[in-house]
């Protein structure tokens, strides 16, 4: 990764040959239910059309996006992404910097209110009445207090860069001086929104937050290197409000897993039977579902897959070790998703596991992983999916930077396949920091008709 060096082993390692057949492209399917439908999605006449169409619960990741926010200061994680995303012709009428305040350094192990997806709050289609028609947001608890007071930064705000005449004169004359008033309610969970995928029938993230809503968060803080006492917990936790009661008389307590289950589906208006927890990836330091898992539609999934190949392509028996306990995982948990919960299940290879560090008495890997993807469904024949590049430094061997070249064509290939573009952005900045695209990005989907209106007058 930029700014390291690694000497390799002297080992011999099989040639690589870089050309491949198109059926190795292919990604390998469990079973045919629940087909994608992505390419043959059209834009809705307005937003009760497309709101009335979308199941209960968190609007599910692939869905329409109406705006992406991405952290100012992510520029230095992710600095070709802006470049990418934002010039281009609609794409700048969407994606956004946001200047949230708190701590704004960005390499401090997914602390820092850079990485959005981590604390932007939950967009859902709720039952309540009171939600009022319109998409809901679900703000959820963080130990960082800037996270934890973060109420959602749903204002159309820019930095005055971002603007132009036309774009102001559009904003006005359709949401008016006003900021649209949007129903946010606070769950008291203590969780990070890159543990959370939403399909549209069902929610899956990891054990780790059982962890999380436990008194056993500070031994999992303290094995990531960080020091925290059981008091020290309790007196951030009171200190950031987690014990005052939120609208609905809920407060923060320590939960089993059935509870915290419970208390998602009262939420996130969900049934807990519709809540998927899987373990967590061995040797990935944050413990998020969408390391591993990406949905592509209401019964379509991608898992990646770590293959004998690529295991031969590393220097060191220790990565190798890992890199085998990766492969197995990411072998169950299709093979459970597919068999026990109808999914289609495609797997695309990835990379295996480099660049372990000791955390804590934990050894910890940088996933360079497709299901890391940032989606921006933006409407008929504009759905980009944004990819996390990796330039492999010149002494970690010809082998292994073939080999990553095969993997992103295999990427571009399978992307493309399913109606989406693909646009490869830099991240090895962010993920040496334990993140890639999506977790430096918050998508939000429409939140009402004056979104909807907005959405059209700019011209797509």
């Amino acid at each position: 990764m930029s700014g390291l060096t690694r000497t390799r082993a002297p080992k011999t390692i099989a040639v690589i040959v870089s050309g491949f057949l198109l059926s190795s492209c292919l990604p390998r399917l469990f079973n045919d239910s629940g087909q994608s439908q992505l390419k043959e999605s059209t834009l809705p006449e307005s937003f009760s059309e497309w709101f009335n169409k979308l199941p209960q619960g968190p609007i599910p990741n692939y869905e329409l996006v109406a705006r992406i926010s991405f952290h100012k200061v992510g520029s230095e994680l992710l600095p070709d992404f802006a470049s990418r995303a934002i010039p281009e012709a609609k794409m700048e009428k969407r994606v956004e910097y946001s200047m949230t305040g708190g701590n704004k350094g960005s390499t401090d192990g997914g602390v820092s209110m850079v990485w959005m997806r981590d604390y932007a709050p939950i967009a859902i289609k709720s039952a309540d009445p009171r939600a009022g028609g319109k998409t809901r947001l679900i703000s959820y608890l963080s130990i960082n207090k800037a996270r934890n007071n973060f109420n959602g930064s749903i204002s159309d705000s820019r930095d005055q860069e971002l603007l132009n005449a036309k774009l102001v004169k559009i904003d006005n004359e359709v949401i008016g001086a006003q900021s649209e008033t949007i129903s946010v309610l606070p769950m008291p969970i203590l969780m990070e929104g890159g543990n959370l995928i939403a399909t549209g029938d069902h929610l899956i993230l990891t054990e780790h937050i059982f962890e999380q809503n436990s008194p056993n968060y500070a031994r999992f803080l303290n094995q990531s290197g960080q020091k925290y006492s059981a008091e020290s917990l309790e007196k951030i936790y009171g200190d950031n409000g987690f014990y005052s009661p939120n609208p609905l008389g809920d407060k923060f307590e320590y939960r089993l897993p059935d509870e915290v289950k419970a208390m998602l589906g009262k939420y996130l208006d969900v049934k807990p039977e519709n809540i998927i927890t899987l373990p967590s990836l061995p040797g990935e330091g944050t413990r998020h579902i969408d390391l591993f898992v990406l949905a592509l539609g209401k019964l379509h999934l991608m898992v990646p897959e770590i293959t004998d190949e690529g295991i031969a392509t590393l220097a060191f028996e220790n990565e190798k070790i890992l890199a085998r306990k990766a492969r197995d995982f990411l072998n169950e948990q299709a093979t459970q998703l597919a068999q026990q919960y109808g999914y289609r299940v495609d797997r695309l290879t990835m990379l295996p596991p480099i660049y372990q560090v000791d955390q804590g008495g934990e050894k910890q890997a940088v996933y360079i992983s497709p299901a890391n993807a940032l989606l921006a469904n933006l409407g008929t024949q504009r759905k980009k999916v944004f990819l996390p590049h990796f330039e492999v430094p010149s002494d970690w061997g010809e082998p292994f930077k073939q080999y990553a070249l095969q993997v992103e064509e295999r990427w571009h290939a399978y992307f493309f396949d399913l109606g989406w573009d693909p646009q490869f952005v830099t991240a090895n900045e962010a993920a040496r920091s334990y993140g890639l695209i999506r977790c430096m990005t918050a998508s939000f989907p429409f939140l009402s008709e004056r979104q909807m209106t907005r959405y059209k007058k700019l011209g797509y």
